[in-house]
């Protein structure tokens, strides 16, 4: 590994290249492209739309650098390297940013109203966003030279698939858990998504969501076994123990997998926005550290199942 002094210029060179894929991808999946303000609309207009603009370059940046930190930590722990190891990040940055997120989107579209145009430019957005920046990231950490273990293999294994259908139902649990008790708490959150502000107890909660929407909770089980395989990739690229893999993937899924809430967008209330960023950022933090728990930790075996290498 080397010197931690490398962290000086390798942070700021993450944060710039993901910056500039955003923008690229932007550009290239459309998403950029906004009516151009009539010059009636008035100087206030153009200011509130610069400032606006401002604002959402600044979070932007943010969001990159704390995906920097966190990557660059990773990879530094990764035993993996070339092209497996960009195969993985990618796949991770992309599946989790773009896919889980999108199709949660999906799911619960009558309150977001988003046209399936704008769904398919975020998603084209999320691919390039990933295709680009995950050779570049392993590039600029000096992990690109492959080593002789570093095969394409990702040695699946069917005893993976116990532990993935616990990792499926924790999720479930802690999905419902946090939601309701971060998310659901803000009124802003509950008339955006129901159009009321009520609030049920938790119990009458549940049974709601069974008897008016009980596809919700395969729908997040089916979603838990993606976040598992996730941390399979996740805790065999790395070398190190389990409670630094379940750390680090704690704070992959929570932490850099939900800076995208950073980032204002047009879809979502600013409250609603800010609910379930603290939401989801806690509650896959408690996730990723489940995750490795289930399949490394002495929850499980004495024999890990991330140390099956290929």
């Amino acid at each position: 590994m080397k010197s931690p002094l490398h962290f000086l210029w390798q942070i700021p060179g993450l944060t710039l290249s993901l910056f500039i894929c955003f923008v690229i991808a932007g550009v290239l999946s459309g998403l950029t492209e906004a009516p151009s303000i009539a010059g009636s609309a008035g100087e206030s207009s153009q200011t509130e739309a610069m400032a606006g603009a401002a604002q959402t370059a600044v979070m932007l940046l943010l969001s990159c650098f704390i995906t920097s930190v966190i990557l660059g930590i990773w990879l530094r722990f990764s035993q993996w390297r070339g092209w497996k190891l960009i195969l993985t990040v990618f796949s991770v940055y992309f599946i989790a940013n773009t896919v889980l997120t999108q199709v949660e989107s999906l799911f619960f579209n009558s309150a977001l109203q988003l046209s399936s145009s704008m769904l398919w430019k975020i998603v084209l957005s999320g691919f390039i966003i990933s295709l680009l920046f995950a050779p570049i990231s392993v590039g600029i950490m000096g992990r690109l030279r492959s080593s002789d273990r570093a095969d394409l293999s990702m040695g699946a294994h069917m005893n993976l698939l116990k532990p993935l259908c616990w990792i499926a139902a924790s999720y479930v649990l802690i999905y419902f858990l946090f939601g309701y008790f971060i998310a659901w708490q803000s009124e802003a959150v509950r008339e955006y998504y129901s159009g009321s502000t009520a609030i049920l107890p938790f119990h009458l909660h549940m049974w709601d969501v069974l008897i008016s929407n009980p596809g919700l909770i395969l729908f997040q089980f089916i979603r838990g076994l993606v976040w598992g395989g996730l941390a399979v990739l996740i805790g065999r690229s790395m070398l190190a123990s389990w409670g630094t893999k379940a750390i680090m993937t704690g704070l992959i899924f929570g932490v850099m997998l939900a800076g995208g809430l950073l980032i204002p967008n047009p879809f979502m209330p600013e409250s609603v926005r800010w609910a379930h960023l603290w939401e989801t950022s806690s509650s896959n933090f408690v996730l990723g550290i489940v995750c490795i728990y289930i399949l490394e930790g002495p929850a499980w075996s004495k024999k890990p199942i991330l140390a099956q290498t290929d």
